[in-house]
């Protein structure tokens, strides 16, 4: 996932343990996350977006994929000049995918679900919440339906 999205993934700790790949030991290409849709702000929520597109979304979007490119050009670029990993990683997006290898109880799970899938919380993890339910479901039915729907 994004690392922006990891971030906010992170912010759930209780019940979950995980390591993180880091730049500084690998030597693979990093990969970069574009939008697919460009959302307005909702100046009403603290967080979250309109459904609507900003206007000219094609073009803003065609400039993300541009600076995306120019950043892991540079990156490369210091690298090439030597610069250690754990520095030259520094000028890559807050968009770069990073992997994580992650472990948690299934109440964290829910917890983690039932948060991240409300309407309120951001698409990109809204989607990631909604495929680790699509995975979790069918292996505990009974539980995850007594987890999640426990509140409601």
């Amino acid at each position: 996932m994004p690392i922006f999205v990891a971030r906010e993934w992170y912010r759930h700790t209780i019940g979950f343990a995980r390591n993180e790949v880091s730049r500084r030991y690998v030597d693979s290409t990093p990969e970069l996350w574009v939008p697919v849709d460009l959302r307005e702000r909702d100046p009403k929520l603290k967080q979250g977006s309109k459904e609507t597109p900003i206007a000219d979304a094609d073009t803003v979007r065609a400039k993300i994929e541009d600076w995306n490119t120019r950043s892991l050009w540079f990156y490369n670029e210091l690298l090439t000049a030597q610069v250690a990993p754990e520095i030259a990683r520094a000028v890559l997006p807050q968009g770069m995918y990073t992997e994580f290898i992650e472990t948690a109880s299934l109440a964290a799970y829910a917890r983690l679900v039932k948060l991240r899938t409300d309407p309120t919380a951001q698409r990109e993890i809204q989607l990631y919440a909604g495929a680790l339910a699509d995975l979790i479901r069918p292996h505990f039915p009974v539980s995850w339906k007594a987890l999640v729907f426990s509140e409601e």
